[in-house]
């Protein structure tokens, strides 16, 4: 049968990355290889339990993971997360000979003043050059982008996303955009405590992201994530910045709220309309409470829009089904 593979990944936390700068907290320890070795052998016992298609090994929050580790892993999917001050070209083919399939690289903005400002060790053109590099390898490549950074502007995000989509030598399979946070123990945190820098509000977050989430999107590439995982560690290491349970979801919605109004815009106030969409998209359509819903009537001055799904309407789309008398 065919259909997507399903991957259970086993996480490998390597303490913290090598070139410390403005965002990272405090170092870990880092994980010993016979715990390791123990982890790898319960999620694969795990993956037996649930039929799960293949196991992957991901390490992350570190620089590169070595030879002991590495041999731990004994042939299975690989994936590293790391930044660009981590790795240079010259790891990558000790990393593809190694069996890593898919790399993930925190590069956070090609802004050269906010990696300045945030001392991330790289210029702008070396996160560029890895990128190009990894992917002539033939590595599957993820790139992280951190809208909200020290210096950095709305524009800044967008021209970040908007750089990835655009240029084919550096276009990744993949993107996830994480709007900065204060962690306890950065320079982030300190620097928004003493009033030094002031994180992305709520509101400033979903309306940055979700414009570069548009324009990745559009360049066919896919988002993978948006803003962090909300669990009970997250929240109380999170000191200052955009955290929310469901921030896809509120980004998801402004962006359906967008094509809303611009497929609405040429009706006559006073319309009442239906609008076909997704099953899928349903709530996202709708917003929270309804928001969306209320606001295009408010802007547009309608008497009423109503929403019939239709799972002939592609993910993602909205179209007029009928206009009321």
């Amino acid at each position: 049968m065919s259909g997507r593979i399903r991957r259970l990944v086993v996480p490998v936390d390597l303490g913290g990355p090598r070139h410390r700068c403005a965002t990272t907290p405090p170092p870990r320890a880092a994980l010993e290889p016979e715990t390791v070795e123990a982890l790898i052998h319960h999620y694969d016992q795990e993956r037996r339990r649930s039929g799960t298609d293949r196991l992957e090994v991901a390490f992350f929050h570190g620089g590169l993971p070595g030879p002991d580790l590495l041999a731990l892993v004994d042939g299975r999917p690989l994936r590293v997360a790391t930044t660009p001050a981590d790795l240079s070209p010259n790891d990558l083919p000790r990393l593809r000979d190694a069996g890593v399939e898919t790399l993930e690289l925190a590069v956070l903005t090609f802004e050269p003043a906010v990696l300045r400002a945030c001392q991330r060790g790289y210029r702008s053109s070396e996160a560029a050059a890895v990128i190009r590099a990894a992917k002539k390898v033939g590595f599957r490549v993820g790139v992280t982008l951190s809208p909200g950074l020290p210096g950095s502007s709305h524009a800044d995000g967008i021209a970040d996303a908007t750089r990835l989509g655009t240029e084919p030598d550096l276009r990744p399979d993949f993107v996830r955009v994480l709007p900065a946070l204060a962690l306890a123990g950065s320079q982030l945190a300190t620097w928004a405590a003493e009033g030094r820098w002031r994180p992305m509000n709520l509101g400033e977050a979903v309306s940055t992201v979700s414009e570069m989430v548009d324009r990745l999107e559009e360049a066919e590439v896919s988002v993978a994530r948006v803003g962090l995982q909300v669990g009970p560690d997250l929240v109380g290491s999170v000191k200052a910045g955009p955290v929310h349970p469901n921030l896809r979801g509120l980004v998801e919605a402004r962006r359906f709220q967008r094509r809303l109004l611009e497929l609405l815009s040429d009706r006559p106030r006073g319309s009442r309309v239906v609008v076909a969409v997704n099953p899928a998209d349903l709530s996202w359509v709708k917003g929270v409470a309804n928001e969306n819903l209320r606001a295009v009537r408010a802007e547009l001055g309608f008497a009423a829009v109503h929403l019939a799904p239709d799972a002939a309407v592609p993910r993602g789309s909205v179209r007029l089904a009928r206009q009321i008398a």
